[in-house]
């Protein structure tokens, strides 16, 4: 019988918690709660290996079907144009990303500047709040699972300069991207 690796049980547990955040936000009138649990999730595990399979589970299921109570399957009017501007915003995350083409995206479907209202309410920040994190979010998986210089993470991430992406990295994640890749670079990967 062949068993699963502590990684591959990690991956799977990732991939669990995205599933569960992915039907919640379906389902809810307010997606932020899921997607904080899924970011708390996927921290937790890049920090913490996953031994105990079920325990974790277990506790997965019992966190999200605690959000699932609170107003299953209700629909709100913000969240189709919220998940619009979500999805663009991470199809086009390698790209140069700024608020008035995201407007410009939702403007196809509805008044921009309801998008935005409608944004900051589902979500409690604003677009240009949400793209800084999600390009902050994605240069730290780089610099955990890829040997990308930090140079090239900031230009493959359109940062104006290596210094404008360390700015925005240390004060998002509280120390640099030189730091934070000592401390996290996952080797066994490799």
């Amino acid at each position: 019988m062949k068993y699963l690796t502590i990684t591959q049980i990690t991956a799977q547990m990732h991939s669990f918690v995205d599933d569960l955040a992915h039907e919640g936000i379906q389902n809810h009138v307010e997606i932020y709660p899921f997607l904080e649990l899924q970011q708390k999730y996927h921290s937790l595990l890049q920090n913490k290996p996953v031994k105990d399979y079920l325990e974790w589970v277990q506790r997965i299921i019992y966190d999200f079907s605690l959000l699932m109570r609170v107003d299953n399957l209700s629909f709100s009017s913000r969240l189709e144009p919220t998940l619009d501007i979500i999805y663009y915003i991470n199809t086009n995350i390698y790209h140069k990303v700024t608020v008035k083409d995201v407007l410009i995206h939702a403007n196809q479907y509805c008044n921009p500047a309801r998008a935005q209202r409608d944004f900051k309410a589902e979500m409690n920040m604003s677009i240009s709040e949400f793209i800084s994190t999600k390009k902050i979010s994605v240069a730290q998986k780089l610099l955990r699972d890829t040997d990308d210089s930090i140079q090239t993470i900031a230009e493959k991430l359109k940062f104006y300069d290596l210094n404008d992406f360390s700015k925005q990295f240390k004060k998002k994640v509280g120390i640099s991207p030189l730091m934070y890749r000592k401390n996290n670079y996952q080797k066994e990967s490799r």
